[in-house]
């Protein structure tokens, strides 16, 4: 385990974080990123394994997408095909912090709406999530599902809260989980009188947990933060591929991508 910087250290592995949530009380609100941190795609060409082994074909493949279809992409991914564990472990630590009545969350980057086959995000996320063992509905259970319709808007549809995940509703921006994090700790704060005054988040992406970092330090007084930057994903042992159909495989994942991009494109303009 490394420090990267201030409250901000690497974990490759949820038994790296134990010292990090043993310290964690109920004033405290823990938050675990989705994609890549608890689950990742069966498909052995979209697990991240295989991505940093053909990175360069990544890149040119998809180096150019724009913010939408970056968005697109990500949550097509996330669906093509059934979702599995990287750690088993993932699921008795979140047990293990509901028994100690912590304040649990999933923050994820995904879009919500309908894409493709799939009429809900939120309910397939939901799903998925429960059916793999994950318990997030228990912490807020008294809260209502929202949706954030002040915040923008990606195809038409909002960030939202279902049944204890957070939906930014697309993460390419690099900004969207802090902005709906503070707006869903606003809805806490106003209807049921309650603010964490310490914040743990597990994500593998460095600029997410910047960002919770920055929203944690504009409060007055500042919301303590760690940050755990998640690399078990690149040690799992994913089946390897070839390289053809590597690339071939996220060739069909662009394409879908840049064609209902351009169908939102089309829907908007004839409005």
């Amino acid at each position: 385990m490394t420090q990267a910087m201030a409250d901000l250290y690497d974990i490759s592995s949820i038994q790296e974080a134990k010292p990090y949530l043993e310290k964690v009380d109920q004033n405290s609100l823990v938050l675990f990123d989705v994609d890549y941190v608890l689950t990742q795609p069966s498909e052995p060409s979209f697990q991240m394994k295989n991505i940093r082994l053909y990175k360069e074909i990544w890149k040119d493949i998809t180096g150019n997408l724009s913010t939408l279809e970056n968005n697109i992409s990500s949550t097509l991914i996330a669906i093509s095909s059934p979702s599995i564990l990287i750690e088993n472990k993932m699921i008795s630590v979140i047990n293990t912090l509901n028994e100690r009545k912590i304040k649990v969350l999933a923050l994820t980057g995904i879009l919500t709406g309908k894409l493709g086959k799939i009429q809900s995000i939120e309910k397939w996320r939901y799903n998925t999530l429960k059916k793999l063992g994950f318990v997030f509905s228990s912490s807020f259970d008294k809260i209502s599902d929202a949706t954030f319709s002040s915040l923008p808007s990606c195809r038409g549809n909002y960030p939202v809260f279902y049944k204890g995940v957070l939906f930014s509703n697309g993460d390419a921006n690099k900004v969207e989980k802090g902005r709906i994090l503070r707006a869903f700790l606003a809805l806490l704060k106003e209807k049921y009188n309650w603010s964490p005054t310490f914040i743990l988040f597990i994500d593998d992406r460095e600029n997410n947990l910047k960002d919770i970092e920055a929203v944690c330090a504009s409060f007055t007084p500042p919301i303590q933060f760690t940050g755990l930057l998640y690399k078990g994903a690149r040690d799992y042992p994913s089946i390897p591929v070839d390289e053809k159909d590597f690339k071939s495989k996220w060739e069909i994942i662009i394409a879908k991508t840049k064609a209902m991009a351009i169908q939102k494109h089309q829907e908007g303009q004839k409005k």
